[in-house]
């Protein structure tokens, strides 16, 4: 089977580059198609420069700068890539990659991590503040028309695999397609080093690890402690980082330095556990914590099902409101059962690298393909053009 990988693009190392990185191992022999490619990004990943594909959009002038002004080019450019001679393309899309054109003898797996919320959740996406509200409104036209492109892309894959079953129910909303569930994985080698970070770490403290954008909801976190009087450490960075490092009293901690893998990796192993009030797709730092050994208490959406069984691994709380994380921080806390590491751990091995591939490997050898392949839906007459969504 000659095979192709596709990707978004190698701008930033992040769950879905891992991703990647862990399938290019896997087909060694498959060339890697992408839209930009940084240096550093590429050396994380451990793929050989000389396999990735790239077109136009790679030579565009302080691109680190310019890769999201330029996003409505993108679906030009993944469309005029040829697979006419691969029998197999996996993409991994958070945004454009599925919207690649195979010829019809060419079978497509698309493994989505989540239809691009800056499309189909704008208010969400964007958040509340004057600079969000604004810049929805003047990429309004281009995402209206992003959104169609988006619908007809989600057309051309032969099968669609979403990474937890909040993305599965995405996919079947804005796509109207069926889709199977290949959980991501943790790298367990990862959280065999730790690393003291610089700054002072209290006795006893929880913890967050995330992305600091508004829609992560980790205000709300350090509002909860502040009125507690609990330790916090927010590990993270963000356009919110400022205003996090503002609201943050004296029991709170947003270390402005950066932290490296093995110095969250300490932190993860000494929290008492660790606090996730987003909703996620999926939830990657769930599982790392597990892997840790540390619980986790979350809000009762998303991916957060998928992942934590609750009062084994975890607990939920119902609302994104302080008073709802304050309660179950004191729950938590007043709980005559333990968490104990080793079930913890256990637990986080049914996300590992190894069951991840092991599913690919299925999918290669077209047992699992077969199964999961999805007859096209039937047209709506309503659909006229690419450029506006069906009714």
């Amino acid at each position: 089977m000659k095979i192709a990988i596709v990707h978004d693009d190698f701008m930033q190392w992040g769950g879905a580059e891992r991703l990647v990185a862990a399938l290019a191992g896997l087909f060694p022999d498959a060339p890697v198609y992408t839209s930009m490619l940084d240096e550093e990004v590429v050396r994380k990943s451990g793929i050989e420069q000389s396999r990735f594909v790239t077109n136009g959009l790679n030579r565009v002038p302080f691109k680190k700068k310019l890769n999201k002004v330029v996003f409505p080019l993108y679906p030009v450019f993944f469309e005029g890539f040829d697979f006419s001679s691969f029998d197999l393309v996996i993409s991994s899309s958070t945004r454009f990659a599925h919207g690649v054109i195979t010829k019809p003898t060419t079978q497509h797996i698309a493994y989505i991590n989540s239809p691009f919320r800056g499309f189909w959740e704008p208010d969400l996406y964007f958040g509340r503040t004057r600079k969000g509200r604004v810049l929805k409104t003047v990429l309004l036209p281009i995402l209206s028309y992003l959104r169609g492109w988006d619908f007809v892309a989600g057309q051309r894959p032969d099968v669609l695999i979403g990474n937890s079953s909040t993305a599965q129910a995405r996919i079947l909303k804005y796509y109207k397609r069926e889709a199977e569930v290949v959980y991501p994985f943790v790298d367990l080698e990862r959280f065999e080093q730790e690393e003291k970070p610089s700054f002072d770490v209290p006795g006893e403290f929880y913890l967050v690890v995330s992305r600091l954008v508004e829609w992560k909801k980790i205000d709300l976190a350090v509002a909860a402690f502040n009125r507690m009087g609990k330790n916090l450490i927010v590990i993270g960075n963000g356009p919110q980082k400022s205003h996090l490092i503002s609201l943050a009293g004296s029991t709170v901690q947003v270390p402005s330095a950066f932290i490296n893998d093995a110095q969250v990796t300490y932190l993860l192993r000494r929290a008492r556990a660790l606090i996730h009030p987003q909703k996620e797709d999926f939830g990657m730092t769930i599982v790392e914590a597990n892997a840790c050994g540390v619980p986790v208490i979350a809000y009762k959406k998303g991916g957060a099902l998928d992942t934590i069984i609750e009062d084994e691994t975890g607990l939920f709380f119902n609302e994104q409101t302080v008073e709802a994380l304050v309660a179950a921080v004191k729950r938590f806390e007043n709980e005559t059962q333990t968490y104990a590491s080793d079930k913890l751990k256990q637990h986080a091995t049914r996300f590992s690298k190894k069951v991840f591939l092991q599913k690919w490997e299925e999918l290669r050898d077209n047992s699992l393909a077969n199964s999961l392949r999805i007859p096209q839906p039937k047209r709506n007459p309503f659909f006229i053009n690419p450029f506006f969504i069906s009714r």
